[in-house]
C-alpha cells in the first residue's frame, strides 16, 4: 500500500473506498486484512470486529483473523 510510505490520508481514503466495493464482489484475505489495519489505525472498534469476523469466517486458517478468544 502506497500509504505506508507516503502517509497521504487521501490515498488511504481512496483505497478504503475501492476495497469496500471490491470486497462486495470478491473474497480476498489481503484486502480484508488491509481494511482491518485501517480500522485499527482509525480506532473503529465496531468495524474492526466486523472485519475480524468476516476474515475468520472466510479464511479460518489465516492467523491474521484469529479472534481474541481464539488466540488464547
Amino acid at each position: 500500500m502506497t500509504f505506508n510510505s507516503t502517509k497521504d490520508i487521501g490515498q488511504l481514503i481512496q483505497f478504503k473506498v475501492w476495497a469496500r466495493e471490491y470486497l462486495t464482489k470478491h473474497h480476498d484475505a489481503n484486502v480484508t486484512y488491509s481494511l482491518l489495519k485501517i480500522a485499527m489505525l482509525q480506532g473503529d472498534m465496531e468495524w474492526q470486529q466486523r472485519l475480524h469476523q468476516r476474515g475468520h469466517r472466510l479464511f479460518p486458517e489465516d492467523k491474521r483473523f484469529n479472534l481474541p478468544e481464539q488466540s488464547k
